[in-house]
């Protein structure tokens, strides 16, 4: 819903009161899609429709108004990261201690990223994208609302959520190795074994023990060949989307060369879980084979 930009229904932050939901990791992001969406709504109506009706200091702190919930969003979203304990904290390996098969199958940048199992690498890239998408909202209204430029502390505000979008957009890329190993055509799951995924051995400073993350007992190399593909492409996709939106938003900005190997990677997830393009997709196949 948040990437189609369509309102969660009203009461919806009721279905997360349960007590078995309260303060999970999951349920909080849940909780700030709700708001997110609202948000979101509220924006591309004030586009459409409302400011047609308004003067322009009336549209203005509409826009200022929506700016000030989105940053509050924003909030949410970091006290969530800084509440997590050692062991939802992401682990970085650098390119060179990574096999070279999983390089070739696709590896971005300098370094990637483990977590001890899948549940919370996918709940990280949720993060990412609920994040990815309130910067969004920020960025729109700079964008409609030229003015705000005038006020170095606002063009500040702009930088900083440029700056903080690209982080994200790396920290996916840098995730994309640990979904996806050094697969790159369909692979039946009771055959996982044979896909190398890359991991990171930590020693405990004061006992000495060795930890590998994730670890060798885990079942990681069977759930991401059976369901990596179905956390990863609708999130890669959304990238895409906000790169080259398909209507007038605001194109968000990828350094060099990184949306073509986001796009590579689309059509990797494509060739190895045979997922066909969604809907709405109009750049066609054409763009994708």
């Amino acid at each position: 819903m948040l990437s189609s930009r369509k309102e969660f229904p009203e009461r919806s932050d009721y279905l997360f009161d349960h007590p078995s939901l309260n303060d999970t990791k999951a349920s909080i992001l849940d909780l700030t899609s709700v708001q997110l969406s609202r948000v979101q709504s509220r924006l591309w109506r004030l586009r459409l429709e409302d400011r047609l009706n308004m003067s322009s200091q009336e549209r203005w702190a509409c826009y200022e108004n929506i700016i000030a919930e989105a940053l509050q969003i924003e909030g949410f979203l970091l006290n969530w990261n800084t509440s997590l304990n050692s062991d939802w904290l992401p682990e970085y390996i650098w390119r060179d201690s990574v096999m070279e098969s999983i390089q070739d199958a696709g590896f971005y940048g300098a370094r990637c990223i483990v977590w001890p199992d899948l549940t919370i690498g996918s709940i990280w890239i949720l993060f990412c994208m609920r994040y990815l998408l309130t910067l969004q909202v920020i960025r729109q209204c700079f964008a409609d609302e030229a003015s705000f430029l005038t006020d170095p502390e606002e063009e500040a505000l702009l930088f900083r959520t440029n700056e903080r979008s690209q982080d994200l957009f790396d920290f996916i890329c840098e995730t994309i190795p640990f979904y996806l190993g050094d697969t790159i055509t369909p692979k039946n799951p009771m055959y996982s074994t044979s896909i190398n995924f890359p991991y990171r051995v930590i020693t405990n400073e004061t006992t000495g023990m060795h930890t590998r993350v994730p670890s060798s007992k885990s079942n990681h190399q069977k759930r991401a060949a059976a369901s990596a593909g179905w956390i990863l492409f609708p999130h890669l996709v959304d990238v895409w989307r906000l790169a080259e939106p398909e209507d007038d938003a605001i194109p968000m900005i990828l350094r060099e060369g990184q949306l073509d190997w986001i796009k590579g990677q689309v059509k990797r997830l494509q060739r190895i879980f045979l997922f066909r393009d969604p809907v709405w997709f109009k750049r066609g196949t054409r763009t994708l084979s």
